[in-house]
């Protein structure tokens, strides 16, 4: 993205962002309507956050990129992760291999 313009940087991060689990904005000064978190990361529906969740943690990445115009832009690239869940949930679905892997190569 770098060296393009600012309409097409917001377009790709719009589009990067649908079809990702990782949602991706252009970090501004400007108040949007969703909620400020900390300065300016918009959280909203778009970030599933599931805030009943003790383990849940929110990862957030910065990126600082130059458009055709030479404006300086700072990229925020924020995602969420219930790691226990997730490990839990992978721990299902092998553990049937697991059980049956002995009957299958007995020593």
């Amino acid at each position: 993205m770098e060296g393009k313009s600012l309409t097409e940087i917001e377009n790709t991060l719009a589009l990067y962002s649908k079809s990702s689990d990782i949602h991706a904005f252009v970090k501004n000064n400007t108040e949007s309507l969703s909620i400020p978190v900390d300065t300016n990361i918009p959280i909203d529906s778009a970030v599933p956050i599931d805030f009943q969740s003790k383990t849940n943690s929110m990862i957030i990445e910065e990126r600082e990129i130059k458009t055709n115009a030479g404006e300086a832009l700072s990229l925020q690239f924020i995602s969420t992760a219930d790691m226990q869940k997730e490990a839990k949930e992978l721990s299902l679905q092998f553990l049937p291999y697991s059980l049956l892997f002995p009957f299958y190569f007995p020593q």
